[in-house]
């Protein structure tokens, strides 16, 4: 059971960041989500809030409710989607599932660990996570741009190697034949 969930958990993954799990852009994109869950957790919380805790107070306030949604829609995905008629029942209903668990997670987390009311640790997880998407789809972007630079740059790297040895080969063959005569 642990193994279904965990691999769940891989193909969600996989689905927000749009590579293979254990690819470099994979984990290039994940430490950027990671980071800007960091990042943007303190910075909404501490000026929007006014909320002076510290960095990991602010992060936990923000990564409990995330992973609740996120356990949320793969248990709505598993248990709940199949059981629906309609492909479009089967995607929405996961998903407003995991935000309303999140919602829910964010009442009971993010206002008793960051002493704020409810609807502001809403806010403030609603504004992290939109930030950290948004970084997650314009650093995917560019990972992935660079990814396939990387790659086109071998290939012509791979191609003029092959072009030197043959050209190295037709002087070879001429110096030879010249020496012969």
């Amino acid at each position: 059971m642990q193994a279904t969930w965990s691999h769940d958990f891989s193909i969600f993954l996989e689905r927000i960041f749009g590579e293979p799990q254990g690819s470099t852009p994979f984990m290039i994109i994940g430490v950027i989500a990671l980071g800007s869950l960091v990042f943007f957790a303190w910075m909404i919380t501490n000026l929007i809030c006014s909320h002076r805790k510290g960095i990991f107070a602010s992060f936990f306030s923000q990564a409990i409710p995330g992973f609740a949604a996120i356990f949320g829609w793969i248990a709505l995905h598993r248990h709940v989607g199949p059981r629906l008629e309609g492909e479009g029942l089967q995607t929405l209903v996961p998903i407003v599932g995991a935000i309303l668990i999140g919602m829910v997670a964010s009442l009971l987390t993010s206002r008793k660990i960051l002493g704020i009311s409810g609807s502001s640790s809403i806010v403030t997880n609603f504004l992290t996570y939109a930030c950290v998407l948004g970084m997650i789809f314009l650093g995917g972007s560019l990972v992935r741009e660079m990814d396939s630079s990387l790659h086109t740059l071998e290939h012509e790297k791979a191609q003029r190697e092959t072009d030197t040895q043959n050209i190295l080969q037709q002087n070879v063959t001429k110096s030879s034949s010249l020496k012969r005569n």
